[in-house]
């Protein structure tokens, strides 16, 4: 089963050039008529790797899924998963609160209240520039109505994420932890967005999966802490091979399998291990076909924000891109081009993304 074309990333530039081109010699009947505006969001990322050109691999590659990993495999997660901490327990009440239907602003500030770093954290966002007001953010409660339900949320799970992503590059120091937390954000911030299009979804439960879709790497670097710099050399990659079919030949299974066995260890919601599990499946119906419309529905967000984020140049180790197919792109509400897709991104997502990120 193909799961799209895959290239790699070279220079934003060329983004914001083949877009201009694009939207100069065509007018798609996608775009709304405020296109113009949107079209500028590709200048207000920072200069990052970009689509070069495209190749079809003869062996597509899908990795394997939870219930497919072998029993040795599948011990050494669980051996690991005793090196990770749990999720705290006042970050998991406030992913609880924020998820739920009648969610409270002040129920969440008095939660954000109790935790002097996700205080803080929240604090330095509303104040900085892409929350930018007349006025000093100095209590939480503002700060909520500035940033909306969304962007807290992010906030709050960067310090059970980060903290995780910082502590095994510490012990290994296998990867970018900066970058992989870039990733995750813009990942997030994207599938915010792209839920907002499709109704069924409640864009919190989005923001969550983004931001948690590569958990399993974290979990990768502690079962395999030899053998993930392995992954991430590009001598040691054969010929035509993915980086996630390098990770299922070099560690027995590649990180989806991995993050989505951590997500149950967290006691997440079943459509959130689903989302982790199945984010590079998007373009796979037949692996899909037995899951509910609604986890169809948060994979293809997943999915496209994945590829939305690494387009754009937070690609962390992953410069590697699977087009989404037309078909998801059309559940999605979305012109079937990745790159027109992009432009009609609003400018405020990726102010946002660097203010989380704190860039």
């Amino acid at each position: 089963m193909a799961v799209g074309w895959r290239f790699k990333t070279k220079g934003f530039d060329r983004v914001v050039t083949f877009v201009k081109n694009r939207f100069a010699t065509k007018k798609s009947h996608v775009l709304p008529d405020n296109t113009a505006e949107h079209t500028n969001v590709a200048s207000s990322f920072a200069p990052p790797p970009l689509p070069a050109t495209s190749q079809n691999l003869e062996n597509n590659f899908l990795p394997c899924l939870l219930r497919n990993m072998n029993r040795e495999a599948i011990k050494l997660v669980f051996d690991a998963t005793h090196d990770i901490p749990a999720f705290p327990a006042i970050v998991s009440e406030l992913v609880h609160e924020l998820n739920s239907h009648d969610v409270s602003g002040a129920r969440i500030g008095q939660l954000i209240n109790l935790d002097p770093s996700i205080s803080a954290n929240v604090l330095r966002v509303a104040n900085s520039a892409a929350f930018a007001t007349d006025r000093t953010i100095s209590s939480v409660d503002a700060a909520i109505m500035i940033l909306g339900f969304d962007t807290i949320q992010s906030i709050a799970l960067k310090s059970t994420v980060s903290g995780l992503i910082q502590l095994q590059r510490k012990k290994y120091g296998a990867f970018d932890a900066n970058a992989l937390w870039a990733h995750s954000v813009a990942t997030s911030m994207y599938a915010g967005y792209l839920s907002s299009r499709v109704k069924r979804l409640e864009s919190s439960e989005a923001v969550t999966c983004g931001l948690l879709h590569d958990i399993g790497k974290v979990l990768l670097n502690a079962c395999y802490p030899d053998r993930v710099a392995d992954v991430l050399n590009p001598g040691s990659t054969l010929l035509g091979e993915s980086l996630l079919g390098k990770e299922e030949r070099i560690l027995g299974a590649c990180h989806t399998a991995y993050g989505a066995m951590l997500a149950r260890h967290w006691k997440l919601s079943e459509p959130t291990v689903f989302a982790i599990e199945l984010h590079h499946h998007g373009n796979s119906p037949d692996v899909l076909k037995d899951q509910t419309m609604h986890e169809r529905d948060l994979v293809a967000t997943i999915f496209v924000a994945n590829q939305m984020a690494k387009t754009t140049g937070f690609a962390a180790n992953d410069n590697e891109i699977d087009l989404p197919s037309p078909q998801l792109m059309t559940r999605l509400g979305l012109p079937l081009d990745l790159l027109e897709a992009i432009a009609l991104i609003p400018p405020e997502i990726p102010r946002k993304i660097n203010a989380v990120i704190g860039s």
